[in-house]
């Protein structure tokens, strides 16, 4: 009856009763807790190899080792049946053997060798170094298609996995990666940029500060795990973000100030920088503004950067820390921000435009940045399907990546303002007579709010686009 039964669909009736005897056996070890209840892999592989490859046999019996690392508590160590599951599928790798009869078993036996020696307790003994070092080049390794085949089929999360490899349950960095007899420390900038490409951004500033001279190591935690909540991984750079917006925005709106009356945050009298004279007495369409908020904001910034650069040179502070502003993104959009902020015509065709069809327009930009970076993100991590965890992981990320570089696109806007806006805005004269335009007194020169707000997701857009078209890598990517 089974040969039957097996003739009509052999490979797929195969796999439906292969995956219920391990289901069957996993449940009466749950049960039991014995060992002698799991199922034998050695039995099962000379049972269905006429129907089905190795790996196919291996899945189910790798997930249901997974459920049980998922399980492993204090009182609950399923160190046992892993053991039990390593020493049966070491029997049967043949790597060396002939073409018709090899099998590589590398990547699974990896696997579990590292988690029976996470769930024993990582010590620094010459196995779990082994061990430990072995899982991680390969899933550090991303141009390796064998582990992305592996972590493909067996529906293994390769993020999930480093995380493990890098922190420990309470979150510090583990003992691996800062021991003299381990070889983790010549990992860790590599690995620091491994995070950064794949835009996690929140281990690769983890392991960037344990780089830092006079910080601990082990004090340094990782807080967030993998599908935390996005207010407690982003609050930061979304309120700096959104300060910064409001701003702008605000000044931007300066237009306006005539039928609000003068408060702390701005003044309306004429005032100029003070070595630079009045150079607007000849164009009575710009109006000047003392805006108070800029200059206490823009006066802290400068001297949270000046006491990093102190630091920097009494501690000797490593580079490495310079990847937490991701670099490449904020060349991308220096770059981006070099022709609009230097062509005439540009600023005379957004000073014209209405405010509504200029906030359109920026607001479509900011959503095809935001498209893009999500693409990019999705392709870098991509090992097979995405399960929804990790879906909503992306999206936390990239809003991160996201965030940080609006913040930079509007702080590099501010000082390109300042540097080429007088000199553009005096050359626009005759095209501008009858369109007011609100300037802003800074420390060098003067800002205009209008084009700073409308100019950033162009920046974004532009510094991204480049990125695409110059480089392979991703934007978080370290220089």
């Amino acid at each position: 009856m089974t040969s039957q039964f097996l003739s009509r669909d052999p490979n797929a009736t195969a796999s439906e009763k292969l995956c219920k005897e391990v289901q069957e056996g996993f449940s009466a070890y749950r049960t039991t807790q014995q060992r002698d209840k799991l199922p034998l892999v050695s039995v099962l592989w000379e049972k269905y190899q006429e129907h089905l490859t190795i790996d196919t046999v291996l899945r189910p019996i790798v997930r249901g080792c997974q459920q049980l690392i998922d399980e492993h508590t204090s009182g609950n160590n399923h160190f046992d049946a892993l053991t039990h599951f390593y020493k049966e599928i070491r029997v049967l790798h043949k790597p060396d053997a002939e073409p018709h009869e090899r099998i590589d078993l590398s990547f699974v036996l990896a696997w579990l060798a590292f988690h029976r020696a996470r769930l024993r307790g990582l010590t620094l003994s010459r196995d779990d170094i082994g061990h430990h070092n072995e899982w991680l080049r390969k899933c550090y390794n991303l141009g390796d298609r064998r582990a992305t085949h592996f972590f493909a089929l067996f529906g293994l999360n390769r993020d999930a996995e480093m995380l493990l490899l890098v922190f420990n349950e309470q979150g510090k960095v583990r003992d691996f990666f800062y021991s003299e007899v381990a070889p983790g420390s010549v990992y860790l900038p590599r690995v620091a940029g491994w995070f950064l490409r794949r835009y996690d951004l929140d281990p690769a500033f983890a392991l960037l500060r344990t780089l830092t001279p006079g910080e601990s190591r082990t004090d340094t935690i990782l807080r967030h795990r993998l599908g935390c909540n996005f207010w407690r991984r982003n609050w930061k750079a979304f309120l700096f973000t959104s300060l910064l917006l409001f701003f702008v925005a605000a000044a931007a709106l300066l237009e306006l100030s005539a039928r609000w009356p003068a408060s702390v945050i701005w003044t309306s009298q004429q005032l100029h920088v003070p070595w630079g004279g009045n150079p607007w007495k000849d164009l009575p369409f710009v109006q000047t503004r003392c805006f108070l908020v800029y200059f206490i904001g823009s006066g802290i910034l400068f001297l949270t950067v000046f006491r990093a650069i102190v630091a920097w040179l009494w501690r000797k502070q490593l580079f490495d820390n310079i990847r937490q502003l991701l670099p490449r993104l904020a060349a991308g959009v220096l770059v981006g921000y070099l022709p609009l902020m230097t062509t005439s015509d540009l600023w005379k065709w957004l000073l014209r435009m209405p405010t509504i069809a200029a906030g359109l327009l920026a607001l479509m930009m900011l959503v095809v940045s935001l498209g893009y970076l999500y693409v990019e993100a999705r392709s870098a991590v991509i090992d097979g399907e995405l399960p929804d965890i990790m879906r909503k992981e992306l999206w936390i990320r990239v809003s991160r990546v996201f965030l940080v570089g609006l913040s930079e696109t509007l702080l590099i806007g501010f000082v390109l303002s300042e540097f080429f806006g007088q000199t553009v805005v005096l050359s626009l004269r005759d095209d501008l007579e009858n369109i007011p335009v609100i300037a802003v007194t800074g420390w060098v020169g003067y800002i205009f709010p209008k084009v700073v707000l409308f100019y950033a997701p162009f920046a974004l857009f532009f510094g991204i686009l480049v990125q695409l078209i110059w480089d392979e890598k991703t934007v978080a990517q370290p220089l």
